[in-house]
């Protein structure tokens, strides 16, 4: 996600921006045989050099930002966020999501809450058994779509954009 993104200020306690993701990720890393896998939010503008130099001494960490999110989501056992939509994203494939922040898909059974570093290394130790329950993800996606998206072609979205010109 963008640092400065709303999202990342108002709604995540402990990791702040991509730096500070890596060094969490890096730390948790180095006890891990799990690759990790980071791609930059293409808005950001801002640039990593310095942990693209560290990276480098790191066999099990990775940027990928030539990839498709879709890909990288498809290709991964989970999928680790701050509380971005690429985590609402990956419900679609059915991925158990770990969310850093507070997310509003952050639901049991549907994402996984890690409060804190002790809290994520434990979700990562036991990702094979976290039971994700498909059938909720499932409501919940339909849920999603068929009550909360606003559908492009009817009454309210019309209304909706008539008074978003009107201003």
């Amino acid at each position: 996600q963008v640092d400065y993104d709303t999202q990342i200020i108002s709604h995540s306690k402990w990791v702040k921006n991509m730096r500070m993701l890596f060094d969490v990720i890096e730390k948790i890393s180095q006890e891990s045989a799990y690759h990790f896998v980071f791609k930059e939010h293409p808005s950001s503008g801002i640039s990593y050099e310095d942990l693209y130099a560290r990276i480098k001494e790191m066999p099990n960490l990775h940027f990928r930002n030539t990839y498709s999110t879709q890909e990288l989501i498809e290709k991964s056992e989970a999928v680790i966020t701050i509380n971005s939509t690429v985590g609402l994203e990956s419900l679609l494939f059915h991925k158990k999501v770990i969310v850093l922040g507070d997310a509003f898909y952050t639901i049991d059974g549907i994402a996984f809450s890690a409060k804190n570093q002790q809290e994520l290394i434990e979700k990562i130790e036991k990702i094979k058994t976290l039971s994700l329950d498909h059938e909720a993800v499932d409501h919940f996606l339909k849920y999603l779509y068929h009550e909360y998206l606003v559908q492009k072609n009817n009454t309210i979205h019309k209304t909706i954009c008539q008074k978003i010109r009107a201003k």
